[in-house]
């Protein structure tokens, strides 16, 4: 999963500024994608928690610029 954030945040670290979206959200999406793609050793909370936590950061990006 490390790998994966670390990459994912590399790539998009330097487009950032220009997306307009809120640190926060892109830190989330980061994470959820590292999380959904896990392959190797999945367990039943991990899971769970990829197939739970990508629709929650899709609509909070929804949301957020509506809140701001």
């Amino acid at each position: 999963m490390s790998v994966a954030a670390i990459t994912a945040a590399g790539i998009i670290a330097p487009i950032a500024p220009q997306l307009g979206v809120s640190p926060v959200i892109l830190a989330l999406a980061i994470a959820s994608g590292a999380l959904f793609a896990l392959q190797v050793d999945m367990t039943t909370v991990t899971s769970i928690a990829s197939f739970v936590s990508l629709p929650l950061v899709m609509l909070a990006a929804l949301v957020a610029p509506a809140v701001g």
